[in-house]
Formats: C-alpha cells, structure tokens, sequence
C-alpha cells in the first residue's frame, strides 16, 4: 500500500523540481538580450524547453493521467485520451533531452576541435534546432 503511494508520490516531487529549474534557466535566457542572442544559449534554451516537457508530462502527472480502475496505480484521475497525450507529449520531451545534448557536443566539437567562431556557428544554428 505504502510503496505504491511513494511509487506515485516520489516522480512528482522531483518532475515538479526538475521543471521548475529548467522553468528558471528558460526565464533566465529570455530576459537578456544577450543571452537571446547566443547561440550556446540558445541550445540551452532548447534542451531546458525538452526537460520542462518531460518532466511535467512523464514524471509530475505520472499516475495522474492514467485510466481510472489502472491495476497497481495510486491517484489515478484521468482516462485513456489523457494517458494517450502524456504518451505522446512525454515521447517529445524525452526524445527531445538526449538529442540537444548530441547538439551540445557537436556544438563544442565545431567552436573547439575546428576553431569556427560565433558568427558561423549562428550561420548553422538552424540545423541545430532542426536536429532534435
């Protein structure tokens, strides 16, 4: 009974924690016109847009959107429309996390490893954010 509670309980807490922080780094960047206009920045963005979506859809509805009557589930409050759009919406975000960190490191690679400057970097940021 307990376990199945803190097996509900738990990914709320820290999806709710998770989405927050990512929450501020979105504000952060979009308050600063400087930031704004980074590319690196501007990934950040991205990925941090990818955490909020994941950790709100997968982790702080969690049992919350599942069928009403689902075996071995506490607090479950939604039907199989909402269980689906969680689905999906936690597919985006998940796929989304792991691919703008491919981004980052192709990123570093490029300004790093091959020396290109900010202004090129920006001449390609659109494949960046077309990646993931």
């Amino acid at each position: 009974k307990y376990k199945k509670r803190a097996l509900a309980i738990i990914p709320k807490v820290t999806g709710a924690i998770s989405f927050f922080c990512s929450l501020y780094l979105v504000f952060h960047i979009l308050r600063s016109k400087k930031r704004r206009n980074d590319p690196f920045k501007r990934i950040i963005l991205g990925l941090s847009v990818g955490d909020m979506i994941t950790s709100f859809f997968g982790f702080f509805l969690s049992t919350w959107a599942m069928p009403k009557g689902t075996f071995l589930a506490w607090g479950v409050a939604g039907t199989t429309a909402t269980c689906s759009m969680q689905g999906f919406m936690f597919q985006l975000g998940i796929l989304a996390t792991p691919l703008y960190n491919v981004v980052i490191g192709f990123y570093y690679l490029l300004k790093i490893v091959f020396g290109w400057k900010e202004s090129r970097l920006r001449n390609f940021e659109w494949l960046f954010h077309g990646l993931p």
